[in-house]
């Protein structure tokens, strides 16, 4: 790992950053922050704000950051990094890379307490899946689990992006 990961949006030294022109880190700024962390579990080094900075410059923030991170502006950022970027949405095919790398970005949606989407970062620890900026769950025993705990809050996974 290279940097300090960032596990929790609202409350961390980020939260009053600004995301796009309307947003904050607070409120919708976890796909950036999924993106700082993915690079920092894979031993990438980059400053927090020079992440958030650089995919405003790609334009990421969806309507202005009212409604978080575009996932193809993330995608193309972290192909800077990566040889192998891919968006996936079979949950099969989720569960194969993350096998593979052991690191992934999650986008899900949750209809409690209102309707939104996450992105987080799952990183395998001592061979537990680390869930990063997450409020359903720290920790599972794996991309299942993770998957499981996600249904029984009402959420629904959307994709994962994987990057190697």
């Amino acid at each position: 790992m290279s940097g300090k990961l960032i596990k929790n949006q609202k409350s961390c030294e980020y939260a009053s950053k600004q995301w796009g022109k309307y947003g904050t880190t607070a409120l919708n700024g976890c796909g950036w922050i999924a993106a700082y962390n993915l690079l920092s579990v894979s031993g990438i080094d980059a400053a927090p704000d020079d992440v958030r900075m650089d995919l405003q410059a790609l334009h990421a923030p969806l309507f202005s950051g009212k409604l978080g991170t575009n996932p193809f502006k993330l995608i193309r950022y972290l192909r800077v990094y990566f040889e192998k970027v891919n968006l996936i949405f079979r949950k099969k095919t989720i569960r194969e890379a993350y096998a593979s790398c052991g690191r992934l970005i999650v986008g899900y949606m949750y209809l409690k307490p209102k309707f939104g989407a996450h992105y987080v970062c799952v990183s395998r620890y001592e061979n537990k899946a680390d869930i990063i900026n997450d409020t359903v769950t720290k920790r599972a025993s794996g991309i299942e689990e993770y998957f499981e705990q996600l249904k029984k809050q009402g959420c629904r996974v959307m994709f994962a992006i994987s990057a190697s």
